[in-house]
């Protein structure tokens, strides 16, 4: 299936890319550039593209696995994603040009959701324990911490970061 993804500005949607497989996860930056995920050549790739549909580029090389679920980090300047760039599914960070990648979490098992916070270094994540997934936050100095004590799925951070919604399983249905 062959996605083409549209901007609607006072009503009017211009069509700004053509051709992109699987697209996913729109965010804005700051700047007013949009950035997705895409598959090409059969690599998913994160890429950011100006509101008019100009100057697309690819922040990523396509060497991250699938499933990167990008996201816009909560200083509204960088990029983070999923990779296995470095064995297990990792949390990464990468600013709006596609350098400074930093790895930002630390786990000995896949991280499979995850959340920059303001501060650009707290980060939230899912990831699993024990045959469960599980809300850890890990601080600037790398330390972890779990959130959720029964096996939780998604996770929602409040535009002020003083909220958490947590969609947690429940084990018996």
């Amino acid at each position: 299936v062959e996605n083409k993804s549209l901007l609607n500005t006072a009503g009017n949607f211009k069509q700004i890319t053509d051709g992109v497989n699987n697209f996913d996860r729109l965010g804005w930056l700051d700047d007013n550039r949009l950035i997705y995920s895409a598959t090409e050549e059969r690599k998913e790739m994160v890429f950011t593209v100006n509101a008019d549909g100009t100057k697309p580029r690819s922040v990523t090389d396509g060497e991250d696995g699938i499933w990167l679920f990008p996201s816009i980090t909560g200083n509204g300047r960088d990029i983070c994603f999923l990779s296995t760039r470095s064995g297990l599914k990792q949390a990464w960070r990468v600013d709006g040009e596609g350098k400074n990648l930093t790895k930002i979490t630390q786990t000995n098992s896949h991280v499979f959701t995850a959340r920059i916070l303001r501060d650009n270094s707290t980060v939230l994540y899912t990831s699993q324990q024990n045959k469960d997934t599980f809300l850890f936050k890990q601080t600037a100095d790398g330390q972890s911490t779990q959130l959720t004590e029964a096996p939780t799925a998604i996770f929602a951070v409040s535009k002020d970061e003083k909220l958490l919604a947590v969609e947690i399983l429940n084990k018996n249905s």
